[in-house]
């Protein structure tokens, strides 16, 4: 019974064992944590640069804005085909950047956390859906 009791309280050679266990046990999650946010912050950066861009664009009158949505895609890493893009004005016109007009543009999409699988559809219900809103006025001398 004596050996025992003494091989239970003598911690020689367990500190490396318990750095292993609990770096696993905290470490892990806490780095898929930060990978996870990164890539819903990437997403975020990218639906707000692209409304910034394509609200701009408008308002100049020169480019287009399927060309700078692909070219803010391409810069972020995203799919421009899964990048939802609605232009709307205030007060409504027909040609809907009018001048004197202020056009609203909402650029919308879903970011999908690493290592989601694709089976059962997990990684699309674990979407995080990811929006970006702004209203810019058109110049009345365009």
């Amino acid at each position: 019974m004596r050996r025992w009791s003494r091989w239970w309280s003598d911690d020689a050679g367990s500190a490396s064992l318990e750095f292993i266990v609990a770096g696993v046990v905290l470490l892990v999650p806490i780095m898929y944590l930060g990978v996870a946010l990164n890539g819903v912050h990437n997403q975020a950066m990218g639906v707000q640069t692209a409304a910034r861009q394509i609200a701009r664009v408008l308002s100049g009158g020169s480019g287009s804005a399927d060309a700078v949505l692909a070219a803010v895609a391409a810069e972020y890493g995203m799919e421009p085909d899964a990048m939802r893009v609605e232009i709307s004005c205030q007060p409504l016109s027909d040609p809907c950047p009018a001048p004197g007009t202020f056009v609203t543009v909402r650029v919308g999409t879903s970011a999908v956390l690493p290592l989601a699988p694709a089976v059962l559809d997990i990684a699309q219900s674990t979407a995080i859906p990811v929006e970006a809103i702004v209203v810019h006025r058109i110049p009345d001398g365009r």
